[in-house]
């Protein structure tokens, strides 16, 4: 899993979720796809590599948390809410995505 997040504040700006074949996330400019995207430049942003594999209860605790990066460690913040039984959480709409987007844009 590769972290991407803000040097300055230890904001998560990206993370590569899991990947059997890339267990410690994408390398070279693959690494900042997702926040060339978003407009933000890489000299403001710092990189924080798990293995998948041999770091698996961090990876989880990164999926599972909202969190931040401090002195190169995750620093978490707390649980995601687990939706209720039954409960299905329903997909962004375009509006929000959009709303999300000018956000992120706004803060590079």
């Amino acid at each position: 899993m590769l972290i991407v997040y803000r040097a300055a504040t230890g904001e998560v700006v990206h993370n590569s979720g899991t990947n059997s074949a890339l267990p410690r996330g994408p390398e070279g400019d693959a690494a900042y796809t997702q926040t060339d995207l978003a407009g933000i430049p890489r000299a403001e942003l710092g990189l924080l590599r798990l293995h998948d594999v041999e770091q698996a209860d961090l990876v989880r605790q990164v999926l599972t948390h909202r969190y931040r990066v401090e002195d190169g460690n995750i620093v978490l913040i707390e649980r995601h809410p687990k939706p209720r039984s039954g409960e299905v959480v329903p997909p962004l709409t375009t509006a929000e995505i959009v709303r999300v987007r000018a956000l992120l844009s706004k803060q590079g």
